[in-house]
């Protein structure tokens, strides 16, 4: 995690910076076009991960609804439900261009110049999700049986988010979505 913060920072591996300069001296995006696709494509597969994964398989979607505790993401620390709310708030900084003390442009710029009402539901989406995954009684290992609708509820907002951003906002950035559900990950 420190390794993976440190490369995005502007004092260890200048990421961030990278996708800054995308188009004009990124070493990484010769055109902004692919940051814009590689950060689209990330947000994807991390929200197809949280819903496939974190959430859908714990609940027992693939299982005929039979729930599955010991599929839970951090089943021994019990910390599923914050790593959930933590990941979902990182695709909310990237989104909004937000990270703590630091502002900057993120995805919602150019979404918000081009569709208004696909901004719009995209952050209402965001909003969504978080406070779905906070409603769920800790730990999720132990929710996924007692209070299984209110993990169904954050999944099904997860996976409205997914379409969102996998189908609304990729057209409206032109985006080609290169991971999807039947790619065999």
């Amino acid at each position: 995690a420190g390794a993976l913060a440190d490369a995005w920072s502007p004092d260890g591996g200048g990421f961030v910076d990278q996708v800054a300069t995308a188009g004009e001296g990124s070493d990484v995006f010769p055109r902004a076009q692919d940051a814009i696709n590689r950060l689209v494509n990330s947000m994807v597969a991390l929200l197809q991960g949280l819903t496939d994964m974190r959430l859908g398989a714990p609940l027992g979607t693939k299982t005929g609804g039979v729930p599955q505790p010991d599929q839970v993401e951090s089943r021994f620390s019990d910390g599923s439900a914050a790593d959930l709310v933590a990941a979902v708030r990182g695709l909310e900084a990237i989104y909004l261009g937000r990270h703590a003390d630091h502002e900057g442009r993120g995805l919602t710029t150019l979404v918000a110049a081009r569709r208004g009402d696909t901004d719009k539901a995209i952050r209402a989406a965001l909003t969504d999700v978080i406070a779905k995954v906070e409603a769920i009684p800790a730990p999720l290992r132990q929710a996924v049986e007692s209070d299984p609708a209110s993990v169904q509820a954050a999944l099904d907002s997860g996976k409205a988010l997914r379409r969102l951003i996998a189908v609304d906002m990729a057209n409206v950035l032109g985006v080609s979505v290169t991971i999807n559900d039947n790619d065999g990950d």
